[in-house]
């Protein structure tokens, strides 16, 4: 007899058309109520999941959270797929998803003593292929999922094997029905179930009230009750996703295989709310590299140093004498508004450096609750999009003042700087050595009010290093504050000190490079850049003599949208309704805000050893734009930077990019790997670089960028995706018309939004194999701050060194639980890789051989110098 399993549960987004106080009304309603039948009808099980749910339970109403503990301890209620929410599956760092699963995981221990091993994503918008290799190692052997639906993906079968990049595999289940049942109407939902899957042995339904809640209801079990009771050719029974797996399993059946992701659904979210996506990759990027400084700064504390006149053997905290450590406790807590605790950075009391993984927490549960697929996508109604950008900056106000407690401690060990200097230090969070352009500002000793200027010049051990002053993000007109930028390679895992010596000058050099027959033509050993003064556009980049691009790139282009914020009854935005053009001389220094004379609406505004800086001006319609592209003197990575004040409805923006490799293929980074990207126009989504690959040739050009997913690529050509203006939620609906057409209505990102990429051309397999270290290096980027060293200990040994070009660290931090550091290595490309890491402040060496996309998890035992792979979640 066939066995249908009904997994009865209520999807409830915690926001979406509604806001988060709504929405822990409504889970503590259909809680209470899935409480009540539990209890009242023998054999049902409501089965929910999210954490966040959970803990507004547990705070709102602590007596329903208790009746909920005791029906998960007997079995009536099971604690389903175990993540810390549901959140998007496309746009969150592989390293995020593992912190979904660890929270999830984590909390549902603690708080019921369970750990699921079925994994669901109902209603995400599509999944990525890496998160089986993530699921498989946090302990999940399955997976439920309902999108993309069979009109837009074909499936050999809704069970089948899901195969990861490594070679992962765990079974998944796509519920074709969807995740929810309308009220009243469970049982003949059941009953064409069975119709539907009439020739399997083991079948599966979800059901229940969903989408605002409500999940199961008295008529529905009522009439569930007497479908089960008169149905005598297949077992109906009350069920959890382990259930139906298990027995899924012990059929026998052989399930087709799947290695690919499941995409695509609502591509339009893909770009949707920009400011979101783009402070959430900022927090990822944050939570990640404060992780790495804070243990540095907790390692570094461990580790003897060379004892010091007066001061005691092994009184040290980050090279940090005991008074020191002191002084620099008192000054924190000046610095801190809420005073000093138990886990500030320095101790006065103690000599070690004290890891806040309390405070670590609070920021990455602000990351969790970001990335729910109604949020991160950029769907929901303006005040959700409001309140979360609130939620992401409490997590980056968190994270800037726990780097900088690691940051004062790390560098008090430096050396106090000489007479006449001014240091700079910076931070370098990766274990290989970056090498860039580095911006600080900082203040001269005292005003200078002459008609002079104070250039700084930037040195390294006595060796000056190329540097130039440019225009500080003040506008106090006085020679007094400054920023100068500077070109230097900085040692992996290690504070680097530069200092500035100032010379003046009558007056602030000139820029060197003019335009001429209206082309700036910039010329490096390495890179030609020519920009065209009377379009604005690139019409040529050659990097170490092979061109890459055709004429008119990094073009502002408009695009025909709709109001549908999901994008979900298209496949790609290609309709050109209009582009950027450059504004005349006389409307851009109007536009710039310049009150004498006027300026070309193309201009060199930098030009110095390290870099040239050039300007243009754009509008369309209502809109404009500022498009400033950055030239090193060393290297040939080109970075551009977009600022755009847009004012337009229904249209899309994109950046358009016509490389020469006409022949090549489209690669992005995904969650957990690299794959071959959809072409011919179609919307592709990616994570921090996307590049064109000509196998012919061995040539790639790549794009690193700051925030954005979304582009698509046809006949070499890429087109980056910068914003939309939809309504707010608005969603098509048959035939009807989606925005009222009785008053004005809001629209998506409508005003000012900045875009930074990078982009640079070289040989194709290299190039692809380092997109992940390049792109990490732009992500965390090293921290630099002008800071006068106490010089009070000795310098802190390196955090952590990798060889080779390709592996990654992607987190180093404290173990959950006990003692230990946990190090988390990933190999972001198809060949198996090996590297050697060191960890010197505790003279750790260990040879690690990587295979294809593997993500490898290792335990530092730091007291006895010890590495061992460990779990995941641990």
């Amino acid at each position: 007899m066939k066995t249908f399993h009904l997994i009865c549960n209520a999807h409830l987004d915690p926001v979406w058309l509604w806001e988060w106080e709504e929405g822990a009304a409504e889970a503590v309603s259909t809680f209470r109520v899935a409480a009540d039948l539990c209890e009242r009808f023998e054999g049902f099980v409501f089965n929910h999941n999210e954490v966040t749910l959970y803990k507004w339970v547990e705070e709102f109403e602590p007596a329903l959270f208790a009746r909920i503990q005791r029906l998960v301890a007997d079995g009536r209620w099971h604690i389903m797929g175990g993540w810390y929410l549901q959140p998007d599956c496309n746009m969150p760092s592989a390293e995020s998803f593992v912190r979904q699963m660890l929270l999830g995981r984590r909390y549902f221990a603690e708080k019921f003593g369970v750990t699921p091993t079925a994994a669901i994503n109902f209603d995400s918008f599509g999944h990525s292929r890496g998160l089986v290799q993530i699921m498989k190692k946090a302990g999940y052997d399955a997976y439920i999922f309902c999108r993309p639906i069979p009109s837009q993906l074909e499936l050999e079968g809704d069970d089948f094997v899901w195969v990861g990049y490594d070679g992962s595999e765990i079974t998944a289940h796509r519920a074709v029905d969807m995740y929810g049942s309308h009220r009243g109407q469970a049982a003949q939902k059941a009953s064409q179930g069975l119709e539907k899957f009439a020739d399997r042995d083991v079948a599966a339904m979800l059901w229940g009230v969903g989408n605002h809640g409500g999940g199961p209801s008295y008529e529905d079990l009522k009439d569930l009750e007497a479908l089960i009771a008169e149905t005598d050719d297949a077992l109906i029974v009350h069920s959890t996703p382990e259930a139906y797996f298990a027995e899924l399993r012990e059929t026998g059946r052989e399930l087709p295989r799947r290695a690919a992701d499941m995409n695509p659904h609502a591509v339009g979210c893909y770009t949707s709310q920009i400011r979101i996506k783009q402070k959430h990759r900022l927090l990822e990027n944050e939570i990640y590299m404060a992780e790495k400084m804070l243990t540095h700064a907790a390692l570094a504390s461990l580790a003897p140093g060379p004892a010091r006149e007066g001061e005691p053997a092994g009184a040290i905290a980050a090279g940090v004498s005991m008074e020191a450590a002191a002084e620099a406790a008192a000054a924190l807590a000046l610095a801190s508004p809420v005073g000093p605790g138990p886990t500030d950075a320095i101790m006065a009391s103690a000599p070690t450096f004290r890891y806040p993984a309390a405070e670590l927490q609070d920021a990455l549960c602000d990351l969790m609750v970001s990335q729910f697929h109604d949020v991160l996508p950029g769907s929901s109604i303006q005040p959700v999009e409001e309140a979360s950008l609130r939620l992401l900056d409490h997590g980056l106000e968190i994270v800037s003042r726990l780097k900088a407690r690691a940051f004062f401690a790390l560098a008090a060990g430096q050396p106090a700087a000489a007479e006449g200097e001014i240091p700079i230090l910076v931070y370098n969070p990766h274990p290989h050595a970056v090498e860039g352009i580095w911006e600080c500002e900082f203040q001269l000793p005292d005003q200078n009010w002459n008609e002079e200027f104070t250039m700084p010049y930037v040195y390294r051990a006595g060796e000056p290093v190329p540097s130039q002053a440019e225009q500080e993000l003040s506008n106090l007109n006085l020679d007094w504050r400054k920023r100068v930028a500077f070109q230097a390679r900085l040692e992996p895992g290690i504070m680097n000190r530069f200092y500035v010596r100032l010379v003046t000058l009558p007056k602030k050099p000139a820029p060197a490079l003019e335009a001429r027959d209206g082309i700036i033509a910039f010329r490096s050993a390495e890179l030609a850049v020519d920009i065209n003064c009377a379009t604005g556009l690139v019409d040529r980049y050659a990097a170490d003599g092979v061109e890459f691009l055709k004429p008119g790139a990094f073009a502002p282009l408009v695009i025909a949208d709709s109001d549908d914020a999901w994008g979900m009854e298209v496949q790609s935005f290609r309709d050109l309704a209009g582009r950027f053009e450059l504004m005349r001389p006389e409307d851009g220094t109007r536009f710039s805000g310049i009150a004498e004379g006027e300026l070309p609406s193309v201009r060199v505004i930098e030009d110095g050893p390290a870099r040239t800086v050039v300007e243009a001006l754009f509008r369309y319609n209502h809109s404009f734009l500022v498009q400033t592209y950055k030239l090193p003197k060393q290297g040939t990575e080109l970075e551009v930077q977009v600022r755009v004040i847009w004012n337009e409805k229904s249209r899309m923006l994109k950046l358009s990019v016509p490389t020469l490799l006409e022949a090549g293929a489209y690669f992005g980074q995904v969650a957990g790997g690299n794959d071959r990207l959809p072409e011919g126009g179609l919307e592709a989504v990616a994570q921090k670089w996307t590049a064109a690959y000509d196998a012919a040739s061995d040539l790639a050009f790549s794009c690193i960028n700051d925030g954005i997913y979304g582009s698509d690529y046809d006949a070499g050509e890429i087109r980056l995706s910068l914003l939309r203006s939809p309504g707010f939620s608005g969603h098509p609906i048959n035939d009807r018309t989606v925005m009222p057409q009785d008053r004005y209505s809001n629209r998506i990102d409508q005003g000012e939004r900045l875009y930074r990429f990078w982009f640079g051309g070289g040989a194709g397999r290299a190039k692809l194999a380092e997109l992940d270290r390049r792109a990490l290096e732009r992500g965390e980027k090293p921290f630099v701050l002008s800071f006068f060293p106490p010089g009070a200990g000795t310098a802190a040994a390196p955090l952590a060194e990798l060889t080779g070009e390709a592996v990654v660290m992607t987190a180093f931090k404290k173990a959950e639980e006990g003692a230990g550091f946990v190090v988390r290595l990933y190999n972001p490309t198809a060949e198996e890789q090996e590297t050697e890491l060191r960890i010197p402040s505790i003279g750790l060496s260990e040879r690690q051989r990587l295979g294809a996309f593997e993500i490898r998890t290792l335990l530092v035992d730091e007291r006895r110098g010890l590495v061992t792979e460990t779990s995941l979640m641990a």
